[in-house]
């Protein structure tokens, strides 16, 4: 039978029940091993129910003893030391019996939607914590809106895409918040070394500046991208987490300060390559890689439908690379002359149109690392002119439409830049790009526009069956043309497993009817799959199938028999975006209106960050402001917001 999960919002999440029902309450202490595949299936799901309203009844008893006092009923409301209960009982440290009981109050006083969600057993703990966790920040009114827009979709989503789409929606009811959470993160910034309990060492960046961040990681990955290969040449095996480890270590130190990456590529091979497996050498030795999904392109034979091997070079209509080296990049023959390496390609940075030409302020992503605000995705993607740019167009639901490319606006940088690799993605609508006007906006913003308007009224032009959705062009090519191939991966966003957040510019582009079964190579016959999902769904003993019944939806069949149902991506910030009566986009006059400046509210330094001294200084001007004015308590007359 088909059972929908209960939501916030409604019912979603539709999957299918194996045919016998799930075990009772009292049977979930049956011996698992005793019942066929279907049945230890709902056996699986009832025994997740079941912990998870556990878990909502734990947070009641602790919240409520924590408050009581021996020989009455009464509850204390307001006492700071009432963690302290709870740390004694279990052999807490404070600080975490004071994260538990903050969390209890979340979801049971603050957000009680989040508790209840847990007392009917389909939200476990973590996505609870990871929701509250987020929105703590902001005042309940805005915490709970945010809540009663994400948690009906919380069951679908992955850990990392609820926490996204959560960071997303916070941003669009508070617009500030990203901006000013950010800044006091990066005042705390700290450089974190210690021996780990495995006794290796850690070193790691906490609360650094985005884009410098990102910049060091993009090196360090292209560094070691190149070192791998030459070390490879050279006969020796080394897994991608050991070389950017070493990667990482040798940049900092002193004797290669000042060295171009050709001279750091070559004297890193030379120490990899002749170092024995067995020495004291930073990284794990020599041995087989794990069974998870890669970190980059696997070496591993797939069967006929999968891709080939990465290194070979696509024919000038072949763009079964497409998704890594774009073919409408700029040209980067120039790096050979600087030295300089090209960051891996891939999918940089993805932001809406209007955002990145100043007209709103929604926050941007950046894939495997998360969610920015707008002023950050808007310095990386203008970072970016050597970048390959497309513009993803959605319908006003936010189902997404096609994919236009773009020259890089504005000038060029100097040859061999790193991005040239990289791909910039702008969302919109068509509405919004008819309603844009170049002579509104000036030099880069101009270009932009031009471009936009340009591509869709080609788009435009062209005859129906030619939209890559429905077109035959390529079905009868073993690889996508690029057209197609950009459009599949636009659509899809990520790899096409229930859960998996693996971007799909950079995956592979899978027939879900096998190539070597006749299945054509159309939009409705191909999906993005991370290298693990791919190798899953082509091993015949894994028990997994897949079809697409319609373009961009899948349903899995798992070996047990259950039934999971993948939808397209909806694009929510463009679904949640103002239109006029007439179909056209519009921005709201008070876009750029500030929140009215408290004369108590704590003063950013010449770097735009809050330090502890301006927020305690705020704080105590605050409760001196409000004794005058016999005014309740400000949000600053206590704790820090961060």
């Amino acid at each position: 039978m088909t059972a929908l999960l209960p939501t916030a919002g409604g019912l979603s999440g539709e999957f299918e029940e194996p045919p016998l029902g799930p075990p009772s309450a009292a049977g979930l202490d049956a011996d698992p091993d005793s019942f066929a595949g279907e049945t230890a299936h709902a056996g699986m799901v009832a025994a997740f129910h079941a912990k998870n309203r556990a878990a909502w009844q734990q947070y009641r008893w602790l919240l409520s003893a924590c408050r009581s006092r021996a020989g009455t009923t009464t509850r204390r409301l307001d006492d700071p030391r009432a963690p302290q209960a709870a740390a004694a009982a279990f052999g807490w440290s404070s600080m975490m019996a004071s994260a538990k009981y903050d969390f209890a109050r979340d979801i049971l006083e603050r957000l009680p939607a989040i508790g209840e969600a847990m007392r009917e057993g389909w939200l476990e703990e973590q996505k609870a914590s990871n929701i509250a966790s987020t929105v703590r920040d902001l005042d309940d009114a805005e915490a709970r809106l945010v809540v009663a827009r994400v948690l009906g979709q919380a069951p679908e989503l992955s850990h990392r895409a609820l926490t996204t789409l959560t960071e997303k929606t916070a941003a669009d009811v508070d617009p500030g918040w990203d901006e000013a959470r950010r800044a006091a993160a990066i005042a705390r910034a700290r450089v974190l070394a210690r021996i780990a309990p495995s006794g290796a060492a850690e070193l790691s960046g906490l609360d650094l500046p985005v884009e410098p961040a990102v910049e060091a990681h993009g090196h360090i990955v292209a560094v070691a991208d190149a070192v791998r290969a030459a070390v490879r040449a050279r006969g020796r095996d080394l897994t991608v987490g050991t070389v950017q480890s070493h990667v990482f270590v040798r940049l900092l130190h002193h004797d290669l300060l000042g060295a171009d990456d050709a001279t750091l590529a070559e004297t890193l091979t030379d120490e990899l390559a002749s170092a024995p497996p067995d020495d004291d050498h930073p990284g794990e030795p020599d041995g087989p890689d794990d069974d998870g999904p890669d970190d980059d392109e696997g070496d591993d034979d797939l069967p006929p439908d999968g891709p080939s091997d990465p290194t070979d070079e696509p024919g000038p209509d072949d763009s079964r690379n497409a998704g890594d080296e774009p073919a409408e990049g700029p040209d980067d023959s120039g790096a050979r002359d600087t030295g300089a390496l090209a960051f891996r390609s891939g999918l940089a940075v993805r932001l809406g149109l209007t955002t990145l030409l100043g007209r709103d302020r929604q926050p941007g992503e950046l894939p495997d690392w998360g969610v920015v605000a707008a002023s950050t995705a808007r310095r990386l993607a203008r970072a970016r002119r050597d970048a390959s740019w497309r513009v993803i167009i959605y319908d006003p639901g936010g189902q997404f439409d096609q994919v236009l490319t773009v020259r890089p606006p504005g000038e060029r940088s100097v040859p061999g830049e790193p991005h040239r690799r990289q791909v910039v993605e702008l969302t919109a609508t068509r509405a919004m790009i008819d309603a844009l006007d170049p002579v509104e906006h000036l030099g880069f913003e101009a270009d932009l526009v031009r471009q936009a308007r340009a591509a869709l009224a080609a788009a435009r032009a062209r005859a129906p069956e030619d939209h890559p959705a429905v077109t035959a062009n390529d079905a009868r090519r073993r690889h996508p043309g690029a057209e197609l191939d950009r459009h599949v991966r636009g659509r899809d966003r990520c790899c096409r497993f229930r859960g998996c957040t693996r971007p799909a510019m950079g995956s592979d582009l899978d027939h879900t009817v096998d190539w070597q079964d006749d299945g054509l190579t159309l939009a409705g016959n191909l999906g993005a799959l991370c290298r693990y999902h791919h190798r899953l769904k082509h091993d015949a003993d894994s028990g997994w199938s897949v079809t697409q019944p319609t373009p961009g939806r899948f349903e899995w069949i798992s070996p047990q028999g259950a039934r999971h149902i993948v939808e397209p991506p909806v694009e929510h910030d463009l679904a949640a975006s103002p239109a006029r009566a007439d179909g056209g986009f519009s921005v709201p006059s008070d876009a750029f209106v500030p929140r009215p400046a408290e004369p108590w509210a704590p003063r950013r330094n010449h770097h735009g960050y809050l330090t502890d001294a301006a927020r305690s200084t705020a704080g105590d001007v605050a409760r001196q402001l409000r004794a005058v004015a016999d005014e309740p308590p400000s949000r600053y007359d206590t704790d820090p917001d961060f």
